[in-house]
C-alpha cells in the first residue's frame, strides 16, 4: 500500500484512519518515502523523521529524505535534531553536510512563516 501513491491516499482521505505508524515504519525505506513523507511532513511528525534522520543504520538516501522533511518542518524542535546530525562526529560527512543545510532551509521556512500575515 504505502509503494503506490493512489492507494495510499485513498485510504488517508477513509474518515478515521490511522496513519502515523504505518508511515512511520515506511519511512525507513527510501523507495517508500516519496509516499509517506509528505503525510509525516503534514502531520508535523517531527519525532518519526528525526529517527529516521539519526538512524546510522539506515542507508544514505533513506536518512537524507528524513533530514530533508525535518527541513520541510520548520520547527524548533526539528532544528534541534537537524542540529545533533550536523554535530555528529560519528555520521558520514555528507549527512552532516545536508543536516547544516537542512537547518538553513528550515530557518528560512521559520522567518517566512513569521513575516507573512
Amino acid at each position: 500500500m504505502t509503494s503506490d501513491r493512489t492507494s495510499f491516499q485513498r485510504v488517508a482521505r477513509t474518515e478515521g484512519a490511522k496513519l502515523g505508524e504505518v508511515a512511520r515504519k515506511a519511512a525507513r525505506q527510501a523507495h517508500t518515502q516519496g509516499v509517506v513523507l509528505p503525510i509525516l511532513i503534514a502531520g508535523r511528525d517531527t519525532g518519526g523523521l528525526a529517527a529516521v534522520a539519526s538512524d546510522k543504520a539506515l542507508n544514505e538516501p533513506t536518512r537524507l529524505g528524513a533530514i530533508e522533511g525535518l527541513a520541510a518542518l520548520g520547527l524548533d524542535e526539528a532544528e534541534k535534531a537537524l542540529r545533533g546530525i550536523g554535530t555528529s562526529a560519528k555520521d558520514d560527512e555528507e549527512i552532516r553536510k545536508a543536516a547544516w543545510r537542512g537547518l538553513r532551509r528550515s530557518k528560512r521556512a521559520r522567518a517566512k512563516a513569521k513575516v507573512t500575515p
